[in-house]
């Protein structure tokens, strides 16, 4: 019997993260998860310490920024934190991190393994994500054109 291609996938015999019902819309929105795909010489690529977690996305910057909130520098364990924001319709994970739904309705994605932070999504931006300069594979070549927060940075930075 010949498959209809115009079927929905049968996520039946794959690992439950892999069928999309498992997450919630407003987070994946359009994001992938990235199955054999050959890498563009356009894409901009990072993975999480152990490399366990690594993403690619496409397109440029929409922001390019440093965050001083209380919620960054705990994510991060840092003073501060680094970001890009794309378009989601353009990136995907090569498997679905960790995630942490915060108090402020944020979630933050990281590898469950290493826990590097890796990305930042919000329902109140739809449609973008922001990841972690720092796990970026050329962090130089994003530097930062803006800080958010300054109104709680850490007197000593």
């Amino acid at each position: 019997m010949e498959k209809d291609p115009s079927a929905a996938p049968d996520f039946s015999l794959l690992p439950f993260w892999t069928n999309p019902i498992f997450y919630p819309k407003f987070l994946l929105g359009n994001i992938g998860i990235r199955k054999g795909r050959s890498m563009d010489k356009d894409e901009i690529t990072g993975r999480c310490l152990c490399g366990q977690v690594s993403y690619q996305v496409t397109g440029k910057p929409l922001h390019a920024t440093i965050c001083h909130c209380a919620n960054c520098r705990r994510a991060s364990g840092a003073q501060s934190v680094a970001w890009l924001t794309f378009s989601a319709e353009n990136f995907s994970f090569s498997e679905p991190p960790s995630q942490y739904r915060s108090e402020t309705e944020a979630i933050w994605s990281f590898c469950g393994r290493c826990g590097t932070t890796l990305a930042y999504q919000h329902n109140r931006r739809p449609g973008e994500i922001d990841l972690t300069v720092g796990s970026l594979d050329d962090p130089e070549a994003f530097p930062p054109t803006q800080q958010v927060s300054v109104d709680e940075k850490l007197s000593w930075t």
